[in-house]
């Protein structure tokens, strides 16, 4: 935490040498989060600090200074004790337009244009015209375990853009390079078409050099189509497919690259004011052994009842690969003043494994409380209780092992935007 409160004090103070008209926003942040578990192997419990900070006009117009950092602490364990303490994800000079029309950002950032690409570096955005361009990075690339300095990655690019009233189109190209050799490199692309005001169409594609037999896989595809019916109902469909991302060099490990595919129908109609049913598909094949799963999802949502509550109820039936569970969920919440809310919920999840005798029924209820001090001061609080049991389970079964857990979780959080 300490590094972090120095990072941005360090920020003040260089603007507050500026002049006086130099603006500076940002939100301060701090969460806790706890578990509890009858088995020791699942406790514990963090607490997390972030920090952002914007610094503008203490040069003139279109000149940043951006931070963005965050601190993790443990108290008696952690998730994985290899997660660092302290991660700054931001930390640059972004001056727009500049320079000959052209954007500049200096030091620790993600390339907007570029999906994935974080650079200790420089990138550079030019505009042929008002929403159209090309742009190209490069620099160190952060430990992506750790976020820490390295110069073992180095990382470039170069992209190009384009957007119009109704379609937008954007591509390029990234490599990674690991202690001199190529880790990673990757071509996508984005593309986006407002038909109408009732019909929009986007997709996305990312191809992957393969290192060690050449060409380029497919590692990401995406395709997604939205109707709208006026106020009345909204429809849209999704195709997705992907393969996890091999780091030739960085990686001494195996990862699962089978390809997946998938595709998703839903809706939702407004049967009345403030009431809404809406309904899910999803459909998804894996390559590694020909296997499919499916979940169906059917809900309803009530806001405005008594003027201050609000509920939803939905059911899930998923057959996931070798798994089927169904699902039933339910909440009901009370907007109790404008800067207050609450909600209490309830799940029942009966789930049963391919070649296994046993169903385990969980059952989850908890509640919220959030709260707003006009547009400064934000905080929220949920509290989740978890009960799991076999069923149908044998007396033998019973004297060997345990066949019922239970365990509890808490989460806080308290921030601050100005």
């Amino acid at each position: 935490m300490k590094k972090i409160f120095v990072i941005a004090a360090i920020l003040l103070s260089l603007v507050q040498a500026w002049p006086a008209h130099a603006k500076v926003t940002g939100n301060l942040s701090a969460s806790f989060f706890e578990l509890k578990d009858d088995s020791s192997a699942y406790k514990y419990n963090y607490w997390d600090t972030r920090v952002k900070l914007t610094a503008s006009e203490f040069m003139g117009e279109n000149k940043f200074i951006n931070l963005d950092a965050r601190t993790r602490g443990t108290g008696e364990s952690d998730l994985n004790e290899n997660i660092p303490e302290t991660r700054i994800r931001d930390a640059n000079l972004e001056i727009q337009k500049g320079f000959w029309n052209t954007d500049l950002v200096l030091g620790r950032h993600y390339v907007a244009d570029v999906p994935g690409a974080g650079i200790d570096g420089v990138s550079l955005k030019h505009y042929t015209g008002e929403l159209s361009g090309f742009g190209m990075f490069g620099g160190t690339q952060p430990d992506p375990h750790i976020d820490r300095l390295s110069s073992e990655f180095v990382t470039y690019g170069l992209f190009g853009f384009k957007r119009e009233k109704k379609y937008g189109i954007s591509g390029g190209y990234a490599s990674s390079i690991y202690n001199g050799k190529e880790d990673s490199s990757f071509m996508f692309t984005n593309y986006d078409w407002r038909i109408n005001d009732k019909l929009n169409v986007y997709a996305s594609g990312r191809g992957d050099h393969n290192v060690l037999d050449g060409g380029f896989d497919l590692t990401h595809l995406l395709a997604t189509v939205g109707y709208r019916i006026g106020r009345v109902a909204r429809l849209g469909f999704t195709y997705y497919q992907y393969r996890a991302v091999q780091l030739y060099e960085s990686m001494d490990y195996d990862i699962n690259r089978e390809l997946q595919k998938s595709y998703r129908v839903n809706g939702t109609l407004n049967i009345s004011r403030g009431t809404n049913l809406y309904a899910r598909y999803d459909h998804r094949t894996r390559e590694s052994d020909n296997k499919s799963a499916e979940m169906y999802t059917l809900g309803l949502r009530k806001s405005g009842l008594f003027r201050y509550l609000f509920f939803d109820f939905s059911y899930n039936d998923i057959n996931y690969f070798t798994s089927q569970s169904n699902t039933y969920r339910t909440s009901l919440g009370a907007d109790i003043s404008t800067n207050i809310s609450a909600e209490v919920n309830a799940t029942v999840m009966e789930n049963s494994q391919d070649k296994a005798s046993n169903k385990l029924r969980q059952t989850m209820y908890g509640g919220s409380l959030n709260w707003y001090k006009g547009k400064s001061f934000y905080g929220s609080v949920s509290y989740e209780i978890s009960e799991e049991k076999y069923l149908d389970v044998d007396s033998v079964f019973i004297a060997q092992a345990d066949n019922e857990w239970r365990s509890s979780s808490v989460f806080a959080l308290i921030g601050y935007r100005f």
